[in-house]
């Protein structure tokens, strides 16, 4: 809702006229009375406006700082759709490289996937920023693309905007293999990390393999938890495990996923521990180990100062 509608709504009938020009006030002395009634009236919802994310719409300023929080040199930002470039210009004074896809309308398939393989070789991280996507991509073929062979760090709305954080380098480490089965339904069958050290501000990779030991027959999500000395959460990545949802998962199926846990600016110099495990987000109910823990310990990764 713009100012000028709250200045309307919130102000005296009269006042409203006034300000949409249809009634001319008397004088001078009727038109400061005029403001004297609307402005008391107006100042809160105009502040609340101005400075409160909660009734922001396309909040790109929102997202600016959240890019700019963890951006480096060697990130770029993918706009989806490419009309966005010059309203996140105005608040995102940083000189990352701006990709806008699709190029045309209908998206040209074969081409946008040549031109996502060019920008995944270049950076080690994509900013994606999603504006109506399913007027531009309709098929949803670039998130689909990026789903499969990028590792989503994070997924937050801001007012009408998305931001997808992805990471874009390819796990070299060797994998684990835990065979850890979840409720006597799921398996991971094995998972990969990377790097073993990073600094504040990177990201830990992670690839995993599952497979259903029976139909799953519910949505699932899995988390991963970077927990410092003390236990507690400095870090985490909460999504789905692979690109297809775990409620269509059949026996004999092997489902890949690719997932980041963002270190956050700030984080102190250490070593910290990953954990994984795997909840019903209808309920918050987490799925059990045979030992009846609720938590697979993966590896430890070392933040330097």
């Amino acid at each position: 809702m713009s100012g000028l509608r709250l200045l309307r709504g919130r102000g005296a009938p009269a006042g409203g006229q006034i300000l949409a020009g249809r009634v001319a006030p008397a004088g001078p002395v009727a038109g400061v009375a005029a403001a004297g009634l609307l402005l008391p009236a107006s100042a809160a919802p105009l502040w609340r406006e101005w400075t409160d994310p909660a009734v922001w719409r396309d909040d790109y300023r929102g997202v600016a700082r959240a890019i700019a929080a963890t951006a480096s040199a060697d990130d770029a930002v993918l706009l989806v759709a490419p009309g966005q470039a010059e309203i996140l210009d105005y608040y995102l004074d940083l000189p990352l490289p701006r990709y806008g896809l699709p190029r045309t309308r209908p998206l040209d398939v074969q081409e946008t996937v040549r031109e996502l393989e060019a920008i995944a070789g270049r950076h080690r991280r994509l900013y994606g920023v999603f504006y109506v996507p399913y007027e531009a991509d309709p098929a949803g073929e670039i998130r689909r693309w990026l789903n499969e062979h990028a590792f989503t760090a994070s997924s937050r709305w801001y007012g009408g905007v998305e931001l997808v954080i992805y990471e874009l380098p390819e796990v070299a480490a060797p994998p684990q293999m835990p065979e850890a089965r979840f409720a006597e339904a799921v398996r991971l069958r094995q998972i990969a990390t990377e790097p073993a050290e990073l600094r504040p501000g990177d990201a830990v990779r992670i690839e995993a393999e599952w497979s259903a030991e029976e139909p799953v027959g519910r949505q699932l999500l899995v988390f991963v938890h970077m927990l410092d000395a003390a236990g507690q959460v400095v870090a985490q990545f909460d999504g789905p495990p692979a690109p297809l949802g775990t409620d269509a998962w059949q026996p004999g199926g092997v489902q890949r996923g690719r997932m980041a846990v963002l270190v956050p600016p700030g984080t102190p110099g250490g070593v910290y521990r990953l954990v994984t495990g795997l909840y019903d987000p209808a309920t918050g109910e987490r799925l059990l180990l045979p030992d009846g823990s609720d938590t697979l310990p993966l590896t430890e990764v070392r933040v330097l100062p």
